[in-house]
């Protein structure tokens, strides 16, 4: 187990195995930890401290985590907060994730015990999350099962595909063609008066159901949170540009769910009177208006997903 980057100062300590009681453990760490990695620290977080993660003898994907959270000064242990853990396979990105694992509350003030169910050996990024008093996140990584005997470059092939890897990329594909089958059938609609309009209506239909369906999947693995985000769950981590980011989300729905409007109004008066072309030029132009918006958040959501990622 060893610490790759965290949201708060973590210090992780040599794995102990054997018997220890809880209150050793918790003395050595404190001694003998020191930070394994270079934190992006702010001075609202809780430092988080991993005690052990350790396979359990019996159960191989089954790991006994134990950690301590102290204030942002480190000097006070904080009771009653709500840590958890969840994560991603590194190996397969966010489309495998781990379920959500409470770890609940010791005898010792500040330290929190749990066991972490891996669906399958690899490697693990794993987020430790604390809510309370105060909020704050470490990500340390997991190296769970028999590791994989090492090949060289030219033996390993860049991406291992599978089943996940492939509707992964259909998916990403997916949602841009549906853009890009939106905003071509429009400009073809606005620029091109001989155009059929009904059949300008029904692509656009038909990029609207490509893009809602894969954008729904996106949202769940594509967003650079640990627990993706939902239609019903819109709960950011409180780091540097999350919040930016989901308002910018929350902008580009609104955008969409506009030009889904106009679309409908569009659909009225095409099938009513399918040849003038005086009566759809205005919601053309707006439906383009509203592609080059969406395609400018879609930019800045890029923008703020590697600064949100970087800080977390």
């Amino acid at each position: 187990m060893t610490a790759r980057r965290c949201s708060s100062a973590c210090h992780s300590p040599p794995v102990m195995t054997g018997s220890i009681p809880i209150a050793i453990l918790v003395a050595l760490a404190l001694t003998l930890g020191g930070p394994v990695a270079h934190a992006h620290e702010l001075p609202t977080f809780p430092r988080i401290i991993v005690l052990a993660a350790r396979p359990d003898p019996l159960r191989a994907m089954s790991w006994n985590y134990s950690v301590r959270v102290l204030d942002p000064a480190g000097r006070t242990a904080v009771s009653d907060a709500d840590v958890r853990i969840t994560g991603f396979d590194r190996l397969r990105g966010s489309g495998t994730r781990l379920g959500m694992f409470w770890l609940a509350p010791t005898p010792l003030t500040g330290v929190y015990q749990g066991t972490v169910e891996f669906p399958e050996a690899s490697t693990w990024e794993v987020t430790i999350t604390v809510k309370g008093r105060f909020v704050g996140e470490a990500h340390v990584e997991a190296a769970v099962g028999p590791s994989a005997p090492v090949r060289s470059s030219l033996e390993r092939p860049d991406l291992d595909p599978d089943w996940i890897l492939l509707r992964h990329l259909v998916l990403e594909w997916g949602h841009l063609g549906g853009f890009g089958l939106w905003l071509g059938a429009t400009v073809i609609g606005l620029f091109a008066p001989e155009t059929n309009r009904r059949t300008v209506v029904a692509v656009t239909w038909v990029a609207f159901l490509l893009a809602v369906t894969t954008g729904l999947y996106k949202m769940r693995v594509g967003t650079p949170f640990p627990h993706g985000l939902t239609l019903g769950s819109w709960d950011a981590p409180r780091i540097f540009f999350g919040r930016e980011y989901v308002n910018t989300l929350v902008l580009k729905h609104i955008l969409m769910l506009i030009a889904i409007a106009v679309t409908a109004v569009l659909t009225w008066r095409v099938w009513r009177s399918p040849s003038p072309y005086g009566a759809s030029r205005p919601l053309l132009a707006m439906n383009l208006a509203l592609a080059l918006g969406i395609a400018g958040c879609v930019a800045v959501l890029n923008w703020l997903h590697a600064i949100v990622l970087h800080f977390s």
